[in-house]
């Protein structure tokens, strides 16, 4: 069983027996799909659960007697949380991700996310790098569903580049989003990440290559002949770059090493993790990431 299946499970699990106090184990594990030593298991595992920077068991206080099993939340969920700033803007950010994709399921959601932005402190339409692939999730799926041809501004393999393609599905899968198109240019199918979009444009040009049948292979990413072998420094702030990186090493402490074919894509992850992130190492990389940042900072100079 795997990682994020005992996630998933535990995700479930914490909000069902909060609702239901001195559940039989046996009703956990049948509510579940489980058995009992997987239930166990896992409150045993809720018992070591904390926060950073802190020590297990901060968070949840798991009372088992006899058969009968009793989760209490830690007193600091009893205060309004006060997220820190950056926390905050992921916040909104993530919810943003899921009005695009689910707007027309929960028309409420818009609403809820704009009073979040406000009270947040967070003006409409700030999208940082690192989350820019919910911008494109309600124009494709609307390609999707008319049947149309769209214009990406794309960082992949080669480089920057224009791609007409005609969508066929977008998949959520390992906490990103892809795109299931017809390339026009190359006339094969290919499989784009959101994140790594730069620009998009609807075409008044009808889709000409159906959909094949059946179910859709899960994007696969594997290192090519090109790809690169690039050492990160990662702070704990900057963990969430890893999310959206295939490829990543553990090395220990706080380094990785990363596969990567879209050079320019990886170093703006690391410009948006604002110092919480470094690259050791290869020389030319960290001189391509002070060359960006410098041509960032003359764009925009400081009043």
């Amino acid at each position: 069983m795997s990682a994020t299946d005992a996630v998933a499970r535990l995700l479930v699990l914490v909000p069902w027996l909060l609702e239901r106090p001195g559940a039989h184990v046996d009703e956990v594990a049948e509510a579940l799909g489980t058995d009992r030593r997987t239930v166990l298991r896992d409150l045993a595992a809720l018992e070591f659960c904390g926060l950073p920077g802190r020590l297990g068991g901060d968070l949840f206080e798991v009372e088992l007697t006899g058969e009968r099993v009793v989760l209490r939340l830690a007193p600091a969920f009893d205060r309004p949380l006060r997220p820190t700033p950056a926390e905050a803007l992921r916040l909104v950010l993530a919810l943003d991700q899921v009005a695009s994709a689910l707007g027309e399921e929960l028309p409420a959601l818009e609403g809820a996310v704009a009073a979040l932005r406000r009270a947040a402190g967070v003006p409409a339409g700030v999208v940082p790098a690192s989350d820019a692939a919910g911008r494109w999730l309600g124009p494709l799926r609307d390609a999707v569903a008319g049947a149309r041809r769209v214009r990406l501004g794309y960082d992949g393999r080669a480089g920057r580049s224009q791609r007409v393609v005609e969508p066929w599905q977008l998949v959520l899968h390992t906490g990103s989003w892809y795109l299931h198109a017809h390339d026009v240019d190359v006339d094969e199918h290919r499989i784009f990440r959101l994140d790594r979009v730069e620009s998009l444009e609807s075409l008044d040009v009808d889709a000409t290559a159906p959909r094949p049948e059946g179910d859709l292979p899960l994007p696969a990413w594997q290192p090519g002949p090109d790809a690169l072998g690039v050492e990160l420094r990662v702070d704990p702030a900057g963990r969430w770059v890893l999310e959206h990186l295939d490829g990543v090493e553990d090395l220990g402490g706080d380094l990785v090493r990363v596969s990567t074919d879209a050079l320019g894509w990886l170093l703006g992850l690391v410009v948006a993790a604002a110092g919480d992130v470094e690259v050791v190492a290869p020389a030319h990389v960290r001189q391509a990431l002070v060359a960006r940042v410098r041509a960032a900072l003359a764009a925009h100079p400081a009043p």
